[in-house]
């Protein structure tokens, strides 16, 4: 009796686990290591282009600061400060960017430890200029 029991529960289990319903956890450590993460920009619209010219390095704290920066020149006095939140809910995922107080919210459509791609939350998402796609910072050589 005691074999069977054991041989159930993992069945019983399994069903329990099947009907339950999985949301994705993303975990905030991908934009900061635990400390401070550097990514560069790999993709992004004209539209962040303009608004931004040659800020193509993002630097995200685990203290909740952002800075954005030239990717020839990672100075403070050179970078913008911001702040960032990340808001998670079963519709959708957003990243805030608040950057003296120009507020943005991004859509996540892909976030792992290697690269995360974000919309404009008001924009259209079919567009793939829209996107942004950032990449941990590489090596130069």
């Amino acid at each position: 009796m005691r074999k069977l029991s054991l041989l159930l529960l993992p069945i019983f289990l399994g069903a329990c686990i099947h009907e339950s319903e999985l949301k994705p956890i993303l975990p905030l450590e991908f934009l900061h290591d635990d400390n401070s993460k550097v990514w560069e920009v790999d993709q992004h619209s004209e539209r962040l282009d303009a608004e931004h010219p040659n800020f193509n390095t993002l630097i995200f704290y685990n203290t909740g600061y952002v800075f954005l920066h030239p990717k020839n020149n990672l100075d403070v006095s050179t970078g913008k400060k911001g702040t960032y939140a990340l808001s998670i809910n079963p519709s959708d995922t957003l990243l805030t960017l608040d950057f003296n107080g120009d507020r943005k919210s991004y859509q996540i459509t892909l976030f792992s430890k290697d690269e995360i791609r974000f919309y404009p939350k008001k924009m259209d998402t079919s567009s793939k200029d829209a996107s942004i796609h950032i990449i941990p910072f590489s090596m130069p050589y």
